[in-house]
């Protein structure tokens, strides 16, 4: 399944109050006014063989936004942008579990490019070419690839 070029408010791609599973899914080119560019889960989130690419926030999470458990398998997040923290993940649910997956190229205004995390299980994953602070503006920001925080 593919969601593209969709827009809005939190979620622009997809906003669930309820436990979602991608399988082999494409979350692309969407954007939002609020957090969630690709996706704002509310409960669970778990992906398998899916990809998030070219999405962008307002607010945190550029291509996911996750308050539940975010389970992320065989997956790549990349050249997703936030206006705040977590340009391809922001997440401050229970511990992310990454597994064989990449996270790449994307960019946050403030904290955390690549994810911003209040704990993460990461195996056999790779996190690279991510930037924070990219509006390089004085606030300044920090954690390119991984910025790990208490929850918020």
């Amino acid at each position: 399944m593919t969601w593209t070029g969709c827009g809005g408010g939190a979620g622009g791609g997809i906003h669930s109050d309820v436990s979602l599973e991608l399988i082999d899914t494409i979350v692309s080119e969407n954007s939002a006014g609020g957090p969630g560019g690709g996706v704002r889960s509310n409960s669970g989130l778990s992906m398998l063989r899916s990809t998030f690419s070219g999405n962008t926030s307002v607010g945190d999470g550029g291509g996911i936004y996750s308050l539940g458990v975010l389970s992320v398998t065989e997956s790549t997040i990349s050249r997703n942008s936030s206006h705040r923290d977590g340009g391809g993940v922001f997440d401050v649910g229970t511990a992310l579990i990454m597994v064989n997956s990449t996270i790449s190229l994307n960019d946050a205004y403030r904290d955390g490019g690549g994810l911003y995390s209040s704990g993460a299980n990461l195996y056999n994953s790779t996190i690279v070419g991510n930037g924070a602070d990219f509006d390089a503006d004085p606030e300044g920001g920090i954690g390119g690839g991984i910025y790990a925080s208490p929850v918020v």
